[in-house]
């Protein structure tokens, strides 16, 4: 129990008792990194306070009480980054406040900090970046078309060809997360998920078995009367000529560093295949790339068709089909190519 005197000089009894509770605390500020100002938040704190029953005197006039509150706040301070991730300075004050107060109705009259002492100092983390880098494959399966040709049986048999290929695409792709956190209470506030291709490719293609539709089939066109203009020679004895003079037992044999023959037709018209008949020696079979060349005036070649590693019998006539349709004439042709393992020789060579 506590005695005070009024104005008067008059006795008044009040009593005062001591408990605990919790309190909002005020604003502070801090500093953001690079020079900017940050509006910092006050945490709530724990205050104690007294709690006051006011008596007013005979004669009615109420009494005036002063107390002493000790509040503990958290002041948010500098942002930081380190690794990603951002962090939060918090700092932790307790304060002595004297308040004034009326009696009765607890009217706060004067408010005053008595004294403010930093405790604790601590980085909170309020964003998380994490990264991870993913690989991960798919397959895809896509037709191929192309258009072959093929003589058979004194015919030109064109067809649709069409073959499933199996595709492996391989992707590796940047995954990065971002959480954040409430800086008083380290609860996580939020979270999303960004990715980035880094590259992205086939790796594997794996033909399956074609499908041939016959689509055309004419009466195998004739050979074109042709001779030969301009050809690499190994040797005078298998000149150029012989490759378009009928004979089967007559040898062009070209020069092993440039393997090319040029021939003029008689009348332009579309190469649609070469019947030729290659000279091997022992063991007699090879494998040969070969490139066709059309020209209207003998000096600018346009690429027809090219192939490479087919199989070769010396001896043994092979014909190599241009892709249907061929429309185009043409008075010069131009045959590039070469054997794996000998010259690139001809017995004799047809052009339709």
């Amino acid at each position: 129990m506590v005695r005070m005197r009024n104005a008067r000089g008059q006795a008044a009894v009040g009593f005062i008792f001591v408990i605990l509770g919790v309190a909002a605390a005020a604003t502070g500020a801090a500093t953001l990194m690079g020079g900017a100002v940050h509006n910092s938040l006050t945490t709530s704190g724990s205050v104690a306070y007294q709690t006051r029953k006011s008596v007013e005197t005979s004669d009615g006039i109420p009494e005036t009480v002063v107390q002493t509150e000790t509040v503990t706040t958290q002041v948010l301070g500098a942002i930081t980054i380190s690794d990603h991730n951002t962090y939060q300075q918090v700092d932790t004050y307790q304060k002595q406040v004297q308040n004034t107060y009326s009696e009765p109705g607890n009217k706060l009259v004067s408010s005053q900090v008595l004294s403010s002492t930093l405790v604790s100092t601590k980085n909170v983390l309020i964003t998380a970046v994490s990264t991870t880098v993913v690989t991960k494959d798919s397959t895809l399966v896509v037709s191929q078309s192309t258009t072959e040709g093929e003589i058979v049986g004194g015919y030109l048999d064109t067809y649709a060809v069409t073959t499933p290929v199996t595709e492996t695409i391989q992707e590796t792709d940047q995954v990065t997360t971002t959480t954040t956190y409430d800086p008083e209470t380290g609860a996580q506030t939020g979270s999303s998920t960004s990715t980035t291709v880094l590259s992205s490719g086939i790796v594997s293609s794996t033909p399956g078995t074609p499908t041939k539709t016959l689509i055309s089939q004419i009466a195998a066109p004739p050979a074109y009367q042709a001779w030969a203009l301009n050809a690499s020679v190994a040797t005078a004895q298998f000149p150029a000529s012989a490759a378009f003079d009928g004979n089967t037992t007559s040898e062009w044999a070209s020069d092993w560093n440039t393997q090319w023959i040029e021939a003029q037709l008689a009348t332009p018209g579309p190469i649609t295949y070469l019947n030729m008949l290659p000279q091997i020696p022992w063991p007699g079979t090879d494998t040969m790339d070969l490139t066709v060349y059309g020209s209207t005036d003998g000096s600018t070649w346009t690429s027809l068709q090219s192939w490479t590693n087919v199989p070769v019998t010396g001896g043994q006539w092979i014909q190599m089909v241009l892709t249907p349709p061929m429309t185009k004439s043409y008075g010069y042709v131009k045959i590039e190519g070469s054997f794996a393992g000998s010259t690139f020789d001809w017995y004799e060579i047809q052009i339709h």
